[in-house]
């Protein structure tokens, strides 16, 4: 079937027919130009691209009510031993003025980055 409608894209669906459930669509493909001019068919870019926007929002707005702290933990749980020490001392970093003197010996260092 070849659909074509105003604010819908246009595309050709695969249906077949089914005695329990009538016709269904089993497949579909969106045309990226017209079959009759050979013009490109924006308005197909435009709904998938509107789709996309729509799904990553859903994502987003997901995670925003997720606690920073478990966010934070997801994104180093598949770190390397060298990216958790390097953003262990950025957190160090951001409270240096809580923290009087901090000794790292090169030994340490090599201990926990081998570790």
């Amino acid at each position: 079937m070849f659909r074509t409608a105003i604010g819908r894209p246009t595309g050709i669906f695969v249906e077949c027919f089914d005695k329990e459930k009538g016709w269904t669509t089993t497949d579909f493909y969106w045309l990226k130009f017209c079959p009759n001019c050979g013009r490109r068919l924006t308005e197909n870019e435009k709904k998938k691209s509107d789709a996309k926007a729509y799904d990553s929002e859903a994502i987003l707005r997901t995670f925003t009510s997720v606690d920073k702290e478990v966010v934070k933990a997801l994104v180093t749980s598949g770190m390397d031993s060298r990216a958790l020490i390097a953003r262990a001392f950025v957190e160090i970093g951001d409270k240096a003025d809580k923290i009087g003197v901090l000794n790292v010996s090169p030994d340490l260092l090599e201990s926990l980055a081998n570790a």
